[in-house]
């Protein structure tokens, strides 16, 4: 019996940070010694003058971290109301910014009184603001909005047929908390993005819109992976021909790991189908592929392959994504796919992926692995049903 054929049929290498950024040209281009698009510091999205230097000058609305002693407000909400909320804070920091809009050199509160005076109770010097530059009429009326959705709830029992649902300021637990703090990052990226494309039309559109495309995927991503792992999200069954969900898998992780100096090659085998939810998988795979370039990014290797093959002999599909240099400690490999991993590469974005990447191999019979050895890097393998 002949093996069957596995030769590459869908074959993609991604290395977006090579050639996204080089201008062309055309009438549009920079002068000789400056650079269009990105600031000359950007280092990347956690660099901590990204959204500043991208913003500057923006006529829009823009998130500022302010000293509390320079935000004037109205009288506060009662200390004794905010406990729990005092508490989120401590632990967690404010998640959700601060309106305010500035006045006479200081800025006062137009929403967030209850997030203003919890501050001030857990110590913090400052905090998250968007400062927005109303009129009288308008703050008023923002305000007056925040104040009715801050007002205190009448108990369930007195609502008939009432469900219960969460105050924005209500604490959250840890795991949703750094995943709505990765979320707010892709957020901010996309904002970033746009206020780019208000300016000449030039090379730094088509920067800012691949930006944007990566960050609203990525963003796109933690939605979809969330609710996957939720109990009610259907399952399909089809036919999911191979070519088909590597492409997807390289339009997500693909970019995401090129506008990050990496690199994700990946191909499928000829005639390689599996049976299965095709979101799900290119979700997950996508997820673990990005997952494993940031341990490979703490190595300084910044490349990532997914292979998708059929073996002879009756043995099913066989997808496996691999960082080629990085090695985990043997303690820490039984831990990549739990939740008790703190310094996790990657964060709640990686510990989401790790979740997905487990949940969609029982949903599929699969048989999930990881190893990491000296020469071979860290892989995680999926075996599929024959």
């Amino acid at each position: 019996m002949r093996d069957r054929d596995t030769s590459p049929e869908s074959t993609t290498d991604s290395p977006l940070s090579r050639a996204a950024f080089v201008a062309t040209a055309d009438e549009d281009a920079p002068a000789a010694g400056f650079r269009e698009g990105l600031p000359q510091t950007y280092r990347s999205r956690h660099d901590v003058h990204y959204v500043e230097e991208l913003t500057a000058g923006a006529e829009h609305p823009l998130v500022r971290v302010l000293p509390l002693a320079r935000i004037d407000a109205p009288p506060l909400p009662d200390e004794g109301t905010l406990g729990d909320l005092v508490r989120s804070i401590r632990e967690f920091g404010v998640l959700q910014p601060l309106l305010v809009r500035p006045r006479d050199g200081r800025f006062f509160l137009i929403a967030g009184r209850r997030r203003l005076a919890a501050a001030r109770l857990a110590a913090l010097t400052a905090v998250p603001c968007v400062v927005h530059a109303v009129s009288d009429t308008r703050a008023r009326l923002l305000s007056e909005a925040d104040n009715l959705r801050e007002s205190p709830r009448p108990p369930l029992s007195a609502v008939a047929g009432a469900s219960a649902a969460a105050e924005l300021d209500e604490p959250i637990d840890s795991r949703t908390a750094r995943l709505l703090g990765d979320l707010q990052d892709a957020v901010t990226g996309m904002q970033a993005c746009l206020q780019q494309l208000s300016q000449r039309p030039s090379t730094r559109d088509r920067v800012a819109l691949q930006l944007l495309a990566v960050e609203t995927a990525r963003a796109e991503w933690l939605l979809r992976a969330r609710q996957y792992l939720e109990p009610t999200r259907p399952v399909a069954r089809a036919p999911v021909r191979g070519a088909e969900l590597i492409d997807d898998v390289n339009r997500v992780a693909g970019r995401a790991i090129g506008m990050r100096g990496g690199t994700l090659q990946a191909h499928a085998a000829r005639g390689v189908v599996i049976h299965g939810d095709r979101l799900l998988l290119s979700t997950a795979v996508a997820g673990l592929a990005c997952a494993l370039f940031a341990i490979g990014e703490d190595v300084h290797d910044a490349r990532v392959r997914v292979r998708l093959a059929a073996p002879a002999g009756g043995v099913g599909p066989v997808l496996t994504v691999t960082q080629p240099s990085a090695v985990l400690a043997q303690r820490t490999v039984p831990r990549f796919f739990e939740t008790t991993w703190p310094d996790r590469p990657g964060g709640a974005a990686a510990e989401l992926a790790a979740q997905l990447a487990r949940h969609a191999a029982a949903l599929h019979g699969a048989r999930l692995e990881i190893s990491s050895r000296i020469f071979a890097g860290t892989q995680v393998t999926l075996t599929f049903a024959g």
